[in-house]
């Protein structure tokens, strides 16, 4: 049975073992049977069935090493059927009955799992704590650089930033030569975005780009170094990252990359090619997320651009078709400026009214 285990014959494992436990009842090794079962269930993605194991023998369990696992093995069950409060239960009983079990340091990365995926703040900074007590407890553990990368990812959705980056970078340092490193750059980049500190993004995703061409990360570091440039008013940097990501084949970040191509365009007064980006923007995907700033950065560019009775009507259409956005009480006031700029006194006098009652 165990050999079919460890070849990854997860079927006829669990069926040798299943014949086995119902042989010899009484047989001393019967627990560590069922558990062995459970695991060849898990890996089959029987997850029901593997609770349904271990769950009638739970109380029967003595040894503190076998009730740690019995434990884990259910919480790693109810982790994949996403019942996260009674996964969460059984991390933290798998660690109650032998804190020091030889996978207590993954039941307490699993444990970060379970918590995050609750979804709630607090239980985010249980998800923290579940991962920095493994890297307190277990300096010299294999899955250490993992339990860096999950904080990191912690803490970046609690929105702190700088403790987000320096579990980045402490495992970019420490295992150079994890798999995870790539991913690390990623996230380390986006968290130096989140603090504004466009240099520190920009040198990070240049490393990303250049010491690992061949990852799948290769593109949403384009897009983030283009923010970054961005950030760092380095628009016709940011402008050639923006267009390798559009030219890609990809539908990845496309919306929101031609939305930061316009107004890279805008800070680099290049308003003709900004009111384009604009206008294809909202052509290709007229139910982008952020349509109403789209139309106001459009309008705002032919407006630049000398163009201010086509900025006017993209103003006007702007608070036509997003009446209770916030920037609908500027685009009536653009719109009455422009009028009134033609001594058009009525149609001013309309839209300011409109501005002075828009949402």
């Amino acid at each position: 049975a165990e050999s079919n285990l460890q070849l990854g014959n997860t079927a006829q494992a669990e069926e040798i073992f299943a014949r086995i436990i119902q042989e010899y009842p009484d047989h001393p090794d019967r627990y560590t049977w069922r558990l062995r079962q459970a695991v060849a269930l898990g890996l089959e993605k029987k997850h029901p069935a593997a609770i349904a194991v271990i769950e009638p023998v739970l109380s029967e369990i003595r040894d503190p090493e076998l009730m740690a696992e019995a434990h884990y093995l259910l919480g790693s069950s109810r982790l994949q059927l996403k019942e996260y409060p009674a996964a969460v239960d059984s991390f933290l009983a798998s660690l109650a009955a032998n804190p020091k079990w030889r996978k207590a340091d993954q039941t307490y990365l699993d444990l970060g799992r379970a918590y995050q995926a609750s979804g709630d703040a607090g239980d985010a900074k249980k998800a923290a704590a579940a991962v920095g007590q493994l890297i307190e407890e277990f300096p010299e553990s294999r899955i250490l650089d993992r339990a860096y990368y999950r904080l990191g990812e912690y803490r970046y959705a609690l929105g702190e930033y700088d403790k987000a980056a320096e579990a980045h970078s402490e495992l970019i340092e420490r295992f150079p030569k994890s798999a995870l490193v790539p991913s690390a750059l990623h996230e380390l980049g986006c968290a130096q975005l989140k603090r504004n500190d466009a240099a520190g993004a920009e040198k990070t995703f240049d490393r990303l780009i250049g010491e690992y061409p061949k990852c799948n990360l290769i593109l949403p570091a384009q897009y983030a170094r283009g923010m970054a440039r961005r950030q760092g008013e380095k628009y016709d940097l940011a402008i050639s990252d923006l267009k390798a990501v559009l030219a890609s084949d990809s539908d990845l970040h496309r919306s929101d990359a031609m939305y930061i191509l316009g107004l890279c365009y805008l800070g680099a007064k290049k308003h003709s090619e900004a009111a384009e980006t604009f206008k294809k923007l909202l052509t290709s995907a007229p139910d982008y997320a952020g349509a109403d700033d789209a139309y106001y950065q459009w309008a705002w560019a032919l407006s630049l651009g000398g163009d201010s009775a086509e900025a006017a009507r993209t103003f006007a259409l702007l608070a036509e078709k997003f009446p209770k956005s916030k920037l609908a009480e500027e685009a009536h006031h653009h719109v009455g400026e422009y009028y009134y700029g033609l001594k058009d006194y009525h149609r001013a006098a309309v839209a300011y009214y409109a501005a002075m009652t828009a949402a």
